[in-house]
């Protein structure tokens, strides 16, 4: 695999993990660009075709409560989801 399909592939996993982490939280794209501060249109292309600033990463993190690793790697501990008002951990598919 060449180097830029490795660096496209990590950019469309990193965009698929916000989503996820995001929706799963219960947010929806204009609440958590607003968390952000940052207008929606911004924050769908972060979602759809290019992966979020690392600056923003951290508020990410902490507005989700995800470990800064996973998000960047999707290794590590999966983002919580409320199910039955217990905190369970849903892992994602490998790769994602």
């Amino acid at each position: 695999m060449g180097s830029s399909q490795t660096v496209s592939k990590f950019n469309q996993n990193l965009c698929e993990r916000l989503k996820r982490a995001r929706s799963d939280a219960g947010y929806t794209q204009e609440q958590f660009a607003q968390m952000l501060g940052i207008s929606v249109e911004r924050y769908r292309k972060y979602e759809n075709r290019s992966p979020i600033p690392v600056y923003l990463i951290p508020t990410v993190c902490e507005n989700l409560g995800l470990d800064c690793w996973f998000v960047l790697t999707g290794q590590g501990k999966p983002p919580a989801t409320k199910t039955n008002d217990m905190e369970t951990r849903r892992p994602f598919p490998k790769g994602a």
